[in-house]
């Protein structure tokens, strides 16, 4: 990212009320224990996947770290390169690949974010995984007014079940960069918390 990107953990980065920071130390490094898991699912000698990859530069320097990374455990990934105007590719059905790595930039509406990347019928969760407990707190979560008392914790609460059941992986936040003249601008708040914007 230049400098412009921090390792994701969680979808909220620290700007954001919805933070979580006991998610930021749930998965620790450990190479072990992932190969363990993947023995105890079955996946012994792990398996192989194919990631629809967008044909860009950021996109494939990114996917090749992690295909590397993955390699490690034993994941071996395969890429299937699509020009980035094909994305919609994915969302037919069925979808192609197994995974997409795809940047995401959210919503105004945190509610709609969490249901378009992990919610039943959300436009980013084409494979139709998802999680029952998820989909019943964006239903009480649609039921609240944006200023209900109640609406953070609970949003702190889907943060922790999205992180559980793995439902989608964050990897990166990473800053959209802006240039201005010097006192020209102040303390201006980034439009959509689920990013890093440095203004």
């Amino acid at each position: 990212g230049f400098g412009s990107a921090r390792p994701a953990r969680q979808l909220w980065s620290e700007q954001s009320p919805y933070f979580v920071k006991e998610l930021e130390t749930r998965y620790p490094f450990d190479q072990a224990k992932a190969k363990a898991l993947l023995a105890e699912a079955g996946f012994k000698d792990g398996f192989e996947l194919s990631q629809l990859l967008l044909n860009s530069t950021e996109y494939r320097q990114v996917a090749e770290a992690l295909q590397a990374n993955l390699a490690e455990v034993g994941i071996r990934t395969k890429f299937d390169v699509v020009d980035v105007s094909q994305f919609p590719l994915f969302f037919k059905q069925p979808p192609r690949g197994d995974i997409l790595m795809a940047r995401y930039g959210g919503r105004s509406d945190p509610v709609q974010t969490v249901f378009e990347l992990v919610g039943t019928g959300g436009p980013y969760a084409p494979g139709g995984a998802a999680s029952p407990k998820i989909d019943a707190i964006l239903d009480k979560l649609r039921g609240m007014s944006g200023t209900d008392s109640r609406r953070v914790e609970t949003m702190r609460e889907l943060a922790v079940e999205v992180s559980e059941s793995s439902a989608t992986l964050p990897v990166i936040t990473r800053a959209n960069i802006y240039a201005y003249k010097p006192g020209c601008v102040l303390n201006l708040t980034a439009y959509l918390p689920s990013g890093d914007d440095r203004f």
